[in-house]
């Protein structure tokens, strides 16, 4: 899986440093990309779902389960390109998220146990 995300993430930064066109990059395909990522993680869930049951499904799985990867990492990139976005604000809020969120599971587990919190998050949607 790790491979798949990397190959996905990799492939749409090459196609975005490879596009001929020197326009600025606009929001439209930004969210067209996020539209792009939408769907084709809706259809990897799907060819999963019956790749047990049809030979076909099973053969595309690597495919299926690489193009989200692509489309996000597109989508990404695009969003990170669109002209003035402060890149190492969205950096610092991005880092600052993941270690609160780290500091926060960290003082759940030690607080209600991992069976406890599991089961919280998992009620809360999360």
């Amino acid at each position: 899986m790790i491979s798949l995300a990397l190959l996905g993430y990799g492939l749409s930064g090459t196609l975005l440093a490879l596009r001929r066109s020197r326009d600025p990059v606009l929001s439209r395909q930004a969210s067209t990309a996020s539209i792009a990522f939408g769907v084709t993680t809706l259809l990897a869930l799907a060819d999963i779902w019956f790749a047990g049951q049809s030979p076909v499904a099973a053969a595309l799985l690597p495919v299926a389960l690489g193009l989200p990867f692509a489309c996000g990492g597109r989508a990404i990139a695009l969003a990170l390109s669109l002209p003035d976005i402060p890149v190492n604000r969205v950096y610092f809020a991005d880092l600052l998220g993941a270690g609160l969120g780290a500091v926060t599971i960290l003082l759940g587990l030690q607080l209600l146990g991992g069976i406890r919190l599991g089961a919280m998050l998992a009620g809360s949607g999360w």
